[in-house]
C-alpha cells in the first residue's frame, strides 16, 4: 500500500494489518501520522534507496511513503448480501468491466462516503483491487466490503430474488437525476 492517506486510515482504524513502513528521508509528516508509526517498525531510508524501492513495486508518487500491509479480502457473494441486510444502508453497488484501477480506487470512495454497504465487481475482464486503486480509494478499500464474482446477470437475479431493488444507470440525453 502506498501513500499518505490510505496508509494514515490504516494506522488508525486497523494497524494491526500494517506489517513494515518504509519512508524516505526528508518526508515530513504530521504530529499526528508520526504518532500512528510508532505502533509499527518504520525503516527510513535515503531517496535513492526509496526511488529503488518504488521502481522494485512498479509504484509512483508514493508520496515518500510505502507499506507492507496484510491486504483486504473480498468476502463471498452470500456475505456482502447479508452484510448489506444488517447494515443501516442496504445499497450494494454492481460494478461491470472497470478497467482502469483509478476508476476503481475512486467509485471505493465515493461509495465509502456515500455509506453504501459494499460493492461487487465482475472477476473478469475488471482490473480487481490493484495497488493503484487502492491508493485512489484513499484508504475506502481497507474499509468498504466488496466481493468478485464470476456472473455479473447471476449475482443480479440472486439479490433481486432476496428483495434487493435493481436500478441501472447510464449517461445520455434522456438521463433522469437519481435524486
Amino acid at each position: 500500500l502506498f501513500g499518505r492517506r490510505p496508509i494514515e486510515e490504516l494506522l488508525r482504524h486497523k494497524s494491526s494489518r500494517v506489517k513494515r513502513v518504509l519512508l524516505s528521508t526528508g518526508v515530513r509528516l504530521s504530529a499526528e501520522f508520526d504518532e500512528l508509526l510508532t505502533q509499527v517498525e518504520v525503516e527510513r531510508m535515503e531517496p535513492p534507496f526509496f526511488r529503488e524501492k518504488e521502481r522494485e513495486h512498479q509504484i509512483n508518487n508514493s508520496q515518500g511513503i510505502i507499506a507492507y500491509v496484510t491486504q483486504s479480502a473480498p468476502v463471498g457473494f452470500n456475505q456482502l448480501l447479508e452484510k448489506a441486510k444488517g447494515s443501516s444502508c442496504n445499497i450494494i453497488v454492481a460494478l461491470d468491466q472497470i478497467q482502469d484501477p483509478h476508476n476503481l480506487g475512486a467509485i471505493f470512495r465515493v461509495c465509502d462516503a456515500a455509506g453504501v454497504a459494499g460493492l461487487f465487481y465482475t472477476a473478469d475482464r475488471s482490473t480487481g483491487l490493484t495497488s493503484v486503486a487502492r491508493k485512489v480509494s484513499a484508504g475506502a478499500s481497507e474499509f468498504l466490503a466488496y466481493s468478485e464474482v464470476k456472473n455479473l446477470a447471476r449475482s443480479l437475479e440472486q439479490a433481486r430474488k432476496e428483495g434487493y431493488l435493481i436500478y441501472g444507470t447510464s449517461l445520455g440525453e434522456s438521463s433522469q437525476s437519481l435524486y
